[in-house]
């Protein structure tokens, strides 16, 4: 490898690093609620996502709502921040377990949730729950912070 490329790598590197650290306490209080032994995860600023030049000329913020209700997106309107996590079998490719965190501008009920899903509500160590019929579990942290897990 030439001085040239290493040095490429290396800025192509520090630019990818410096900005994950910069941010990373804005993401703390969701990070920090995915189980141990994930080996996968996606962040999602959506309210970033909405201010993009694509979204902009696409109009997503007008249309998120219908898409949202349509099945278009998993993702509720109202939502500032999307964690997904999971732990993949690495041999077979298999989720052995997901996860998703979501952080709303406003207060997720979840009896409209279980409502919506067909789930029940329920309490997973002292905190108000819905479980899904497909054995996924839905809890909520604090009125605007919820996370769901299901088996892989």
């Amino acid at each position: 490898m030439t001085i040239g490329r290493f040095l490429r790598f290396f800025a192509l590197g520090l630019a990818l690093i410096v900005p994950l650290n910069s941010a990373q306490a804005q993401w703390d209080s969701l990070v920090g609620r995915v189980p141990r032994g994930a080996n996968t995860i996606a962040l999602f600023d959506v309210q970033k996502i909405l201010a993009s030049p694509v979204a902009k000329n696409e109009e997503w913020s007008t249309k998120f709502d219908r898409m949202y209700a349509s099945g278009l997106t998993s993702i509720p309107p109202g939502t500032n921040r999307v964690l997904l996590a999971s732990q993949v079998d690495l041999e077979f490719m298999e989720p052995i377990w997901e996860v998703g965190l979501v952080e709303s501008n406003s207060p997720v009920p979840l009896a409209t949730v279980a409502r919506t899903h067909g789930g029940t509500l329920d309490e997973v160590s002292g905190l108000s729950a819905v479980a899904l019929p497909d054995d996924s579990v839905i809890v909520s942290f604090d009125a605007k912070t919820v996370g769901a897990m299901s088996p892989g």
